[in-house]
């Protein structure tokens, strides 16, 4: 751990105005990452990244949700939409059946194999 951990978490609760800030850990020797989000964007997972210097507690890289490119943002939306956080309730609700649906698919999948098996071993034909 840096010495001056209480110096660099300052600069990252200064840096921007935010609604929770989380710092990844283990800190490497150089660099301390933060993960902020600032709560002004339209999406709830919305994070920014901030990356401060661990000697000097001067920020290195400030890299803000609103200004990655349409890719990066996009797959924060698809990561939190596949598991239904997006959508709330309706959206939870969504994955559960599409879950319930994949097992279905399973245990059909499984009971013609079995019925299949057992037809080639007694010899029976389908017509």
């Amino acid at each position: 751990m840096p010495e001056n951990l209480e110096d660099i978490w300052t600069k990252a609760e200064t840096h921007t105005p935010n609604k929770s800030i989380n710092l990844r850990l283990p800190i490497a020797k150089d660099a301390a990452v933060f993960t902020i989000e600032e709560g002004i964007y339209r999406n709830n997972f919305a994070r920014s990244t901030l990356t401060i210097d661990a000697k000097t507690a001067e920020v290195t890289k400030w890299e803000a949700y609103g200004e990655q490119n349409s890719g990066r943002r996009l797959r924060s939306w698809i990561r939190f939409t596949h598991t239904g956080e997006t959508g709330g309730i309706v959206g939870q609700f969504i994955g559960f059946l599409a879950c319930v649906g994949g097992a279905v698919l399973v245990w059909t999948g499984i009971s013609m194999a079995l019925r299949r098996f057992g037809n080639w071993r007694t010899g029976k034909r389908n017509a």
